[in-house]
């Protein structure tokens, strides 16, 4: 790993120039991050001073400060600026990750002390960025005021340091890119942020974040995205129409095109809503991947100017070793090649897994809310506490194994077709002798898994296969004893090829964590998955729709409407229906003693559960019993 970190750090610093050229040193430098604590710290501050404690000495310097939170983990708001956000950050940390880049100019031999500048460099850079996740966060005119300034320093700093140094046309258009990304939401914030403004005075948000305010009617509920979830879960199902009645050409073809490419088009769900977090998590992965692959592609032009000098060479009519020069510039010719092909094949299965990993939280997510756990497994079988830990684990893991996936297919897909290239190319009579010694390997294994596929189906099983009833057992027993000799010989090739898929699938599914790369039995020693599985059982856990619905209309028609925190639905359940009552604790708990006892004896599910009814139903089935006895046997004597 550290290994792959070091070459990826080689490729990210010649994009800053190449070898031989003077390095050009940022006027800035990584001090501006350091001095930025101080406004950032001080900022931080002045925002805690706005919220109360809760829970923590409330009643010290009447509860200040309180806890500034940079982002509500469950929450299903502000989704593209927090993504954004994010994102600004992400060309930061890969810069100290794959780069060495640190805040701190401390120089040790010891590799542990060195990396522990790194985390406290990328610390450093979390406490610098903060106070533009917690202007979000606040939702208030202070905090969008001060988020704004923040931002445009930020826009404008790192537009700086793309054109104070001079660079050649070839090496700024790859600078440009490499930090595009960053850029561009970094704009965006600095749009959207002050846009929120006007909205935030109408409301009346000027220095402390207000809590939502309650629902006035079963409409406003009805209008949120849980209320549309449990509208249609109220909703028949929609039949569809019939149309085997009209045999048109067009219809047809449009059935066939409607079912080949039904797994592979995205439907809206209505009443869904991702989670901001997952979709900051995704877009930061691809930013990252993003950028690792222009600093692979930085190396091209330097392939490109090697190439043109043994070009030039060849041109000389006084060049020494003109065979190993043209040998050379195939070569690299076909590096060249292999390298662009397996970036932007790479590049590609990347964003297609994103992609996928997209809809299949949704599909997980929407089974455990169902109750079926036939692919995500039921949250008794870990531990409250691992799944909480794998909550928190999950944003940094995905990150890491999307990039670190990215990396290893790129490689593994330069060095094949590079071989291959170069086989083709250089030596085609080394592939004609592999073809000689590997075909009737692979002709046996062919020819005899047709063969026995086909006998099972027109000899040895009925009706075509249609039952696993078997017919023509002699034939079938004869068979069986010779092709016990035969299948050794294939089972030798099936096993390379069952190692060869193993290598392929666990390589493509590497970056994904809703996939484990582990049986199913062994699960729980894969780290990755853990993390998916402790993400989902806590949004389940927290966000269920119908569980937020429920409550929202339970704070709706309570008579008292206590106005508590729903936020996005997260209700304190014991704030919001313990305070809705005033009166003498003993009277309270009398109350809610009767409220049970009824329900108890009122609630018609609880009825088949009492021992009385189970006892009359007893006495009853053996007088049926003893009923149904002597009419046998009396019929057996008649």
């Amino acid at each position: 790993m550290a290994a792959l970190a070091n070459f990826i750090g080689t490729l990210v610093q010649s994009v800053q120039g190449r070898p031989g050229q003077p390095k050009c040193e940022s006027k800035i430098g990584s001090s501006f991050y350091l001095y930025l604590l101080i406004p950032a710290t001080l900022i931080c501050i002045a925002f805690a001073f706005t919220g109360r404690r809760k829970n923590i000495l409330p009643s010290v310097m009447g509860g200040r400060p309180g806890i500034l939170m940079p982002m509500d983990a469950m929450t299903r708001q502000s989704r593209v600026s927090y993504a954004c956000a994010f994102a600004a950050t992400a060309n930061v940390v890969f810069q100290i990750v794959f780069t060495g880049k640190k805040l701190v100019d401390y120089d040790s031999k010891v590799p542990f002390v060195d990396s522990l500048v790194k985390i406290m460099s990328v610390l450093i850079y979390g406490v610098a960025f903060y106070p533009l996740f917690a202007c979000l966060a606040m939702a208030t005119v202070l905090g969008y005021a001060v988020g704004s300034l923040y931002v445009w320093m930020l826009t404008v700093v790192d537009i700086y340091q793309l054109t104070e140094c001079d660079k050649t046309t070839e090496e700024r258009v790859i600078l440009v890119f490499s930090s595009l990304p960053q850029v561009l939401c970094q704009l965006y914030l600095s749009v959207s942020i002050p846009a929120r403004i006007p909205r935030a005075i109408r409301e009346g948000r000027l220095y402390v974040a207000q809590t939502k305010k309650p629902d006035s009617s079963v409409d406003d509920v009805c209008r949120a995205y849980i209320g549309r979830h449990v509208t249609k879960l109220l909703k028949k199902s929609e039949t569809e129409s019939n149309m085997a009645s009209s045999h048109s050409m067009l219809q047809t073809v449009r059935s066939l095109f409607v079912r080949t490419t039904h797994r592979w088009r995205y439907r809206w769900r209505h009443g869904f809503r991702y989670p901001t977090r997952f979709l900051s998590v995704m877009f930061v992965s691809m930013v990252v991947v993003y950028a690792t692959t222009v600093a692979f592609f930085s190396l091209i032009t330097p392939i490109n100017d090697v190439i043109d000098e043994y070009q030039a060479c060849l041109d000389n009519a006084l060049c020494p070793n003109r065979a190993v020069a043209t040998s050379l510039i195939e070569l690299l010719k076909v590096t060249k090649t292999s390298a662009i092909i397996s970036l932007l094949v790479a590049f590609l299965m990347s964003l297609v897994n994103v992609l996928h990993m997209i809809t299949s939280f949704r599909k997980n997510l929407h089974d455990l809310y169902q109750g079926e756990h036939s692919n995500i497994p039921h949250c008794s079988e870990s531990k409250n506490s691992i799944l909480c830990v794998g909550f928190m684990k999950y944003g940094g893991f995905q990150v890491a194994y999307i990039v670190v996936g990215f990396a290893t297919q790129a490689v593994l897909l330069f060095l094949l077709i590079l071989v291959i290239g170069y086989i083709i190319a250089a030596k085609p009579s080394l592939l004609r002798h592999w073809l000689q010694v590997i075909g009737p390997w692979l002709v046996v294994f062919v020819v005899g898994l047709i063969s026995q596929r086909l006998l099972a189906v027109f000899v040895f099983l009925q009706d075509r296969a249609a039952f696993l009833a078997l017919d023509n057992r002699g034939c079938f027993f004869v068979f069986t004893y010779f092709l016990f000799f035969l299948n050794m010989f294939i089972g030798i090739v099936s096993v390379l090829v069952r190692m060869l898929k193993s290598m392929l699938f666990g390589t493509l599914i590497l970056p994904r964590l809703d996939y484990s790369i582990l049986p199913r039995k062994f699960e729980a020693f894969d780290p990755g998955y853990r993390a998916y599985l402790g993400y989902l059982q806590m949004e389940y856990a927290h966000t269920h729709p119908v569980l937020l619905v429920f409550t929202r209309l339970l704070l709706l028609h309570s008579p008292s409407k206590p106005r508590a925190n729903i936020g996005d639905g997260f209700v304190d359940l014991e704030t919001a229906v313990g305070g809705s009552r005033r009166g003498p604790p003993r009277s309270s708990i009398a109350r809610r003693k009767w409220h049970v006892a009824y329900t108890l004896l009122r609630n018609p599910d609880l009825l088949y559960l009492r021992k009385v009814f189970n006892q009359s139903n007893r006495s009853r089935a053996l007088a049926a019993r003893g009923a149904l006895e002597t009419d046998i046997e009396f019929t057996v004597q008649a």
